[in-house]
């Protein structure tokens, strides 16, 4: 565990391939060392070096692929497919969160209604905690405010920042990685969870507000993709 956490500190830790990362969970199709030379205006041996060491840290995963054009395949990267979760010192909360959602799951819908409540609840309480803390005028944030202050709160690389705005009380963004995919085969009621706690975080910026689902990871979609519309 202590190895583990050294590669990781020591990949993410130097601002540039941090960001590379969050670039890699937004594109889970995949990039290429090309792709991230020209994002960051860096020299692909750079680029190749960065991905290289994230690689190394189990952070994104590489592939050969054609393409097409004739010469060598080239490497495409995308993230890993086990969720990275880092504690100092470590603690094993997968375990005891596996046993409260198997709990809950004897309760059937209730349980789910349960599940459902608190983490909507979690979710305002962590938010509004962050407001007061912060300072934030609510009323002045734009919807990509409010998306970057979620993505903080939650400490999620894999929120997207990219905002679609629909109209004056509605806009859809997306989450491109999960943060819960392991539980997700034992425990399928994860994503409602998640979910809900999501709506917590935006209901805390937004006052009275509904958050709908479009795509999830769960179906195949490349991300979760949700419409936060705000309530008269």
């Amino acid at each position: 565990m202590e190895e583990q956490l050294q590669r990781l500190g020591a990949a993410l830790a130097v601002p540039t391939r941090f960001a590379i990362y969050q670039y890699v969970l937004r594109h889970p199709d995949g990039v290429n060392v090309q792709d991230v030379a020209d994002r960051f205006g860096i020299h692909p041996n750079v680029a190749r070096l960065h991905l290289s060491k994230l690689e190394e840290a189990e952070l994104v995963q590489s592939r050969l692929e054609h393409t097409g054009r004739g010469g060598r395949p080239g490497r495409m990267y995308t993230p890993a497919e086990k969720a990275v979760s880092l504690s100092l010192p470590p603690r094993d909360y997968e375990t005891l969160a596996d046993i409260a959602l198997s709990a809950l799951k004897r309760f059937k819908h209730q349980g789910e209604q349960m599940l459902a409540a608190v983490a909507e609840e979690r979710g305002y309480e962590m938010a509004k905690r962050y407001i007061e803390e912060q300072k934030l005028d609510v009323d002045a944030l734009t919807p990509e405010d409010i998306v970057r202050h979620v993505q903080k709160i939650t400490n999620d690389p894999g929120l997207s920042p990219n905002v679609q705005p629909i109209d004056a009380y509605a806009f859809r963004f997306a989450v491109h990685a999960c943060a819960y995919k392991e539980a997700l085969n034992a425990h399928p009621n994860v994503c409602a969870m998640h979910h809900a706690l999501l709506k917590g975080l935006f209901r805390a910026f937004l006052g009275k507000c509904d958050l709908i689902e479009e795509y999830s990871l769960l179906d195949g979609a490349p991300a979760c993709q949700y419409i936060a519309v705000t309530l008269p």
